[in-house]
C-alpha cells in the first residue's frame, strides 16, 4: 500500500494507476460508484461484485457498451449499474447494467411517459 506521503509526492503516477485500474476494472467501477451513491443517499447495498455483469449490448438499447469515459464525463454507450426498482435499493437481483444513455432516459421518467412519448414520436414520424 502506498503512503500518504508518496502520494501526494507523485500525482501524476497516482492519476494515471487510478484511471488505468478503473478502465481495467469496470466492474469493480460499477461498484465502488454504487457503494458512494447509497451511503450519500442512505440506501441499501448488499450487492458484490459478482452480481454486476457487464454484458456486451445495452438490453435495452442494444448500442455496444464501451468502457471509458467520454469527454467531461462517462458516453451515452458507458456501462451504468441500474436499480431495476430504485426504492429496493442495490440488492442482489435488482441491479443490471444498461448503457448510461438508457439510464438517464429511464431515471426520472415514467413507464406511461415513456409509452405517450413513443407513439406521440411513431405518429410524428409515420406522416
Amino acid at each position: 500500500m502506498r503512503s500518504a506521503a508518496w502520494r501526494a509526492a507523485n500525482p501524476t503516477k497516482v492519476k494515471r494507476n487510478s484511471h488505468a485500474y478503473r478502465l481495467n476494472n469496470p466492474a469493480q467501477n460499477l461498484l465502488d460508484g454504487a457503494r458512494w451513491r447509497a451511503r450519500r443517499d442512505n440506501i441499501e447495498f448488499s450487492i458484490k461484485k459478482s452480481d454486476v455483469t457487464i454484458p456486451e449490448f445495452c438490453p435495452l438499447l442494444g448500442i455496444k457498451l464501451e468502457s471509458g469515459r467520454g469527454v467531461g464525463g462517462a458516453k451515452a454507450s458507458s456501462p451504468s449499474l441500474d436499480r431495476i426498482k430504485p426504492e429496493l435499493g442495490y440488492v442482489p437481483g435488482n441491479v443490471w447494467v444498461i448503457s448510461y444513455r438508457a439510464n438517464m432516459i429511464k431515471s426520472d421518467a415514467t413507464l406511461e411517459e415513456l409509452r405517450t412519448l413513443t407513439e406521440r414520436l411513431a405518429d410524428v414520424l409515420s406522416d
